[in-house]
Formats: structure tokens, C-alpha cells, sequence
């Protein structure tokens, strides 16, 4: 059976999976679509859900998101929304009549008669269930290295994640980044940062192959936000920590919007911010303060980000106060007095403002005595 992508025409690598969806688009093409406003689409991994329609070069196009992916397929007729689509496209005997344009009527009766009247002979049989075993496999690696990870065996958890690659498709672009990612993390957090350089590598060609691609280069900006910890916490290599972060603003540079982009940036931000604070450096922790109070300002509402902001405010005020500098810790108290206030629900923050504000007050009493 071959089922090909309804752009560049290239056959699907898994026929038996395309075959569900009408007029299915390859993974190539539909790197390169955008949403109503021109930008590119974004979606919500945990709740299946994002934007729709999208369009690519300008022809109309719907997503079906689901298990944290999607599925994208070329509208010809302009339907109204997805569930039309579906009717009028996936099914098309049972709605021939209602399709408003003429149509290929022999292109569809091959078609069907392919659905119908085809039978799958030994070697067809075979391939799929190797398809089916690679598939299962892949999805038990994953669930035991999540696990391992978990329980705090981080080494045996990125060997699990090596041994997934071995069943990763060339077409799995996303899978891939997925898994480089969490074998970073993992090694980052084995303490093996060597290695885990190695892997973020391996994540950066891959994104440097697919530029565009959202998802790919969301992998590799929360990798790279490890690393800086990594590059710190484990090396002590504050240098080479702001060398990853650099790399790590060039992708919220280019993806201003996308919250997990800019998640990532905001949380090496605060890493910097307490690396440069215990040395008293403090002409760059303000700096790195303004580039995280930016990122705060572009997702006001967001409880990540600003717990984010939080944590760099009170490693400021913590560096301030430990020398004595009690005028600027104030100022900084101020500001995580703000956040408390906005954020008055968040235990977290609530927690630590309390913290902070005991702190002064011992700090301050102790100097006056």
C-alpha cells in the first residue's frame, strides 16, 4: 500500500498508520506551517490541543493533536472546522453527494476500493508487526528510563534512553529530541557532565537540520537550561555556564512567545544570578535581573516563569544582605513582597517571601545589637 504526503508527493514511511488520515501531510512539509496570524503554531502538549486551522504556503490545513504530537492534513475544500473535515474527507463515500467542488470520483473509488478489497499478504503481515514490536519497544525504554530518573538512578535512566535511540526512526524527528533531551537531564543530573555535553551536541545538530522546527528546538533550550546548571553546579564553571545561556537567549530571541523557550532561559538566568551573587558581582546579577524581570514581563500570568523571578530576586536579596548591603536587600524585599501579593495562592512564594522578610529582620536586629 502506498499512501503518499498531499504536498511534495514522497510516500509515507508508515502507510498502515497514514492510511487513517486524509490527505495526510510528511513530517517535512508541515515543518514549515504556520497559524492564522503567520506564526508558527503552538500547541499544548498535555492537553492535546492547539492551533487549527494552519496553513502551508498557503494552502489550509488541520492538526489533530494527540499523546503530545500531531497529525497534519491538507484541506482542499475549505471546510469550516476539523469535524467537518473528518466527515466530508475521511469518509468520503457516505458524503460524496454533500462535497460542495467537483471531485476526482475515480481517484476516490481506488481509494476505497484500496480500504476495502485489499488484503495484507505474509510479508506486509511481517513488516507490521516489526513496526508494531519497534513501537512497543520504544515506548517501554521510555517508560523505564522516566522511571529510573524518578527513583534517582540517573545513570541507569540515560542508558535506558540510549538504548531507546536504537528504535528511533530516521523520520522520529521529534521522538528523537525527546529522548536526547532526557538523556541530558539525566547525565546533568548523574553528575556526568562531560557526557551530557556529548548528548546536548547531538540535539543541537538536530536542531541545526530542522531550524524551524518549534518542538525540536524546545528539547534543545530546556537541554541547554541543565547544562548552564550543570555547567555550574557540577563543574563550577560559571564561564562556561554563561557561554550555554548565551545560546540558550538566541532561541528566546527568535521565539519570544513560546513559554517553554523562555521557561528554560529564565530558569539559567537565576542559576547565573546566584553564581555571580556569591561573589558579590553585583553590576551583573542587576543585569541578569532585567533580562529575567523581561521575560516575567512577557508572561505576567504565568506561575513557572514568575516562581522564576522569585527565586533571582531572593538570591539577590540573600547576596545583598550577607554583606551587609542592607538598603538594596530592602529593595529587592519590596519587589518579592509584590509577588506575593499578585501570587498570594502560591504556598512557594508565600514560603519564601516569609522566609526572606525573617531573614532581614534577624539580619538587621543583629547589626542594630
Amino acid at each position: 500500500m502506498q499512501i503518499k504526503c498531499s504536498f511534495c508527493g514522497e510516500q509515507m514511511d508508515n502507510p498502515d498508520f497514514a492510511k487513517n488520515y486524509p490527505n495526510i501531510v510528511c513530517r517535512e512539509c508541515e515543518s514549515s506551517a504556520v497559524n492564522s496570524n503567520g506564526e508558527i503554531p503552538q500547541f499544548d502538549s498535555m492537553g492535546d490541543f492547539g492551533d487549527n486551522p494552519v496553513y502551508i504556503d498557503g494552502a489550509k490545513c488541520w492538526r489533530r493533536y494527540k499523546f503530545g504530537g500531531f497529525i497534519t492534513m491538507r484541506d482542499d475544500f475549505n471546510y469550516d472546522n476539523l469535524d467537518e473535515f473528518y466527515d466530508r474527507s475521511g469518509f468520503m463515500k457516505r458524503y460524496m453527494q454533500d462535497v460542495p467542488n467537483p471531485i476526482d470520483v475515480s481517484q476516490i473509488n481506488y481509494l476505497l476500493s484500496q480500504l476495502n478489497n485489499e488484503q495484507m499478504d505474509a510479508k506486509d503481515s511481517e513488516a507490521r508487526q516489526r513496526e508494531e514490536d519497534r513501537s512497543r519497544l520504544l515506548n517501554e525504554y521510555f517508560e523505564k528510563g522516566v522511571t529510573a530518573s524518578h527513583n534517582g538512578k540517573f545513570e541507569d535512566s540515560a542508558m535506558i534512553f540510549i538504548k531507546a535511540l536504537e528504535y528511533i526512526k530516521n523520520s522520529q524527528h521529534f521522538e528523537k529530541a525527546q529522548i536526547l533531551f532526557n538523556i541530558v537531564t539525566a547525565y546533568c543530573k548523574a553528575g556526568n557532565f562531560p557526557t551530557a555535553t556529548e548528548y546536548l551536541s547531538e540535539l543541537d545538530s538536530l536542531s541545526a537540520r530542522y531550524p524551524d522546527n518549534i518542538v525540536i528546538n524546545e528539547e534543545k533550550a530546556k537541554g541547554l537550561g541543565n547544562i548552564v546548571k550543570a555547567a555550574y553546579y557540577v563543574s563550577g564553571d560559571i564561564h562556561r555556564a554563561v557561554s550555554y545561556l548565551s545560546d540558550l537567549n538566541f532561541l528566546t530571541t527568535r521565539y519570544p512567545k513560546n513559554i517553554e523557550i523562555n521557561l528554560a532561559m529564565a530558569n539559567g538566568v537565576v542559576t547565573i544570578i546566584e553564581a555571580y551573587g556569591r561573589n558579590s558581582d553585583f553590576s551583573k546579577t542587576n543585569s541578569y535581573l532585567s533580562d529575567l524581570t523581561s521575560i516575567a514581563s512577557r508572561f505576567p500570568h504565568n506561575i513557572e516563569i514568575n516562581l522564576a523571578m522569585v527565586n533571582g530576586l531572593f538570591n539577590i536579596f540573600i547576596s545583598h544582605i550577607n554583606v551587609g548591603n542592607f538598603p538594596e536587600a530592602s529593595i529587592h524585599l519590596k519587589s518579592l513582597k509584590q509577588l506575593a501579593g499578585t501570587f498570594s495562592d502560591n504556598t512557594y512564594i508565600q514560603n519564601l517571601w516569609a522566609e526572606a522578610f525573617e531573614y532581614y529582620q534577624q539580619k538587621k536586629d543583629s547589626r542594630n545589637t
